[in-house]
């Protein structure tokens, strides 16, 4: 067990290194790193379980790549690899005790790093110490980029939420407070309009949850955080000039999507032109988009949903669309911890809400992708541990019938 609790912490130290401003290129290091941290945890003896889903998911995006003639410079079987890597450690792609006790203490260490570097970012930036990076057009705090901070700001506010809720330490619970505030403020000032959009959706989800489904008590506290806003708005107004220039530009424009739309068209025209397998994972159509570079293969989907879409067709949207719809759903009817589900289900919401905005779903050296798939599999551990107690209620129920006959 301390064996995977380290192996838990060297992940989440790589993934929020290989993140943050540092700037630290890793590159092939940070799988050699991932890949040998899965093998470890392989060689354990113990049973193994595969999910039919992400089986499905990955035999789509090969299809997507052999039937297509995909540009050498996009390397797509070496994403495909290292997507599969980040799948089978952190994904219910491979479930097994070791894999559970792993992915159980990657969550809970990850969530705590992203709080220190959220209210790291903040005194950063009130104390002048450390603003951003000077080469980047939006401020980055801590972070690599403006649009890595806004989501992970927004994960360590309602990670903060869930602690002040959680904990019964009054202590404790001041020092959540004053950690969600101040990374409400790190969140405000990346400027992403996505991030803070995702994070209010995800938290009014976090309330209905805790409060069972009583809009009384939701819009009770819906309103004291309004207030609290408003009434502190002077202190923190001076962090907005990212969001104004962003809302000003599109304004100037009319269309307040206008950073997103080409790309957006993009990937509805590549799907249009090859809807049922894609044009191939990790990789776009060079005769619709321009937004690619042919050294390193980079590229900029826009969206994960509609880069799923282009990249994979219809056979890869279809089993991500039922995994996500089967969690979702799970967190929602989930009663018997409703504090955690509330939690994990403000985590999805507001990264599903997030990747309309952002393609990272397949990105295997993202450290949004590597969260995401974490919180996917975190989810799945949950259904299980439910399962497993049902199952063990019902055959000491049946084994103490059986006693009184």
């Amino acid at each position: 067990m301390k064996f995977t609790k380290v192996l838990s912490l060297i992940a989440s130290i790589l993934v929020i290194v290989s993140v943050s401003a540092l700037q630290l290129k890793l590159g092939l290091a940070y799988y050699y790193i991932i890949g040998s941290i899965l093998l470890f945890i392989l060689l354990k003896r113990t049973q193994y379980k595969f999910n039919p889903i992400l089986i499905w998911i990955i035999c789509a995006a090969f299809l997507s790549i052999f039937l297509n003639q995909v540009p050498s410079f996009f390397r797509p079987y070496e994403r495909l690899f290292g997507f599969v890597i980040i799948l089978s450690l952190t994904s219910p792609l491979i479930y097994s005790t070791v894999f559970q006790q792993f992915r159980l203490y990657a969550f809970k260490r990850i969530n705590f790093i992203l709080i220190i570097m959220a209210v790291g970012t903040f005194f950063g930036l009130v104390t002048g110490i450390y603003v951003g990076r000077d080469d980047m057009q939006f401020f980055t705090g801590l972070y690599s980029h403006s649009m890595i901070l806004g989501p992970m700001a927004g994960i360590a506010i309602i990670n903060s939420i869930f602690g002040i809720y959680n904990s019964k330490i009054k202590i404790i619970r001041i020092l959540y407070i004053v950690a969600a505030s101040l990374s409400f403020i790190s969140c405000v000032a990346s400027g992403s309009r996505a991030a803070i959009g995702g994070t209010a959706i995800g938290l009014m989800f976090f309330f209905y949850r805790i409060y069972k489904g009583s809009l009384t008590k939701v819009m009770r506290t819906v309103l004291i955080l309004v207030c609290l806003i408003t009434v502190s708005f002077p202190l923190w107004e001076n962090q907005t000039q990212g969001i104004m220039s962003k809302i000003y530009y599109a304004q100037d424009h009319g269309d307040m999507a206008e950073t997103r739309r080409e790309i957006w068209f993009d990937r509805v025209l590549e799907f249009s032109t090859s809807p049922i397998y894609g044009v191939g994972f990790g990789s776009v159509d060079t005769r619709i988009s321009k937004n690619y570079e042919t050294e390193g293969g980079k590229i900029e989907p826009g969206s994960s949903w509609l880069a799923v879409l282009s990249m994979t067709g219809l056979i890869g949207f279809i089993p991500i669309i039922i995994l996500i719809y089967t969690n979702v759903k799970f967190l929602i009817k989930e009663n018997d911890s409703t504090t955690q589900s509330a939690y994990m289900g403000a985590l999805l919401i507001t990264i599903i809400l997030h990747m309309f905005a952002e393609g990272y779903i397949f990105s295997s050296g993202s450290g949004m992708a590597y969260y995401f798939w974490l919180l996917i599999g975190n989810i799945d551990i949950k259904k299980n541990t439910i399962i497993t107690n049902k199952n063990s209620f019902q055959k000491y129920e049946i084994t103490n019938n059986r006693g009184n006959l």
